[in-house]
């Protein structure tokens, strides 16, 4: 596979500011069931990639499968105002 780069768009790009996501969690589903369920900030240091969090969490200690790029897993950001009655114990 041949990826190419658009140096004019990446230039536009380093422009835009980030979203403000406001209150939110980071779920990450294991498909052996382990659930994950994390506050994220990207903005602190060391964390612009928090795809290890399971690791840095629990080490190796929890059951299932170890994390790496071809894991499988599904994640998405729960907002605060999907459902504030079930997300706000969690946070």
């Amino acid at each position: 596979m041949q990826v190419s780069l658009g140096r004019v768009k990446l230039d536009e790009l380093k422009h835009v500011e980030a979203p403000d996501f406001g209150r939110h969690l980071l779920r990450m589903h294991y498909v052996d069931g382990l659930a994950i369920y994390v506050r994220r900030n990207p903005n602190l240091p060391g964390r612009a990639s928090d795809m290890f969090f399971r690791r840095s969490l629990h080490g190796f200690a929890v059951p299932g499968y170890v994390p790496s790029y071809d894991t499988p897993i599904d994640s998405d950001y729960w907002q605060e105002d999907e459902d504030s009655s079930a997300f706000e114990p969690c946070y």
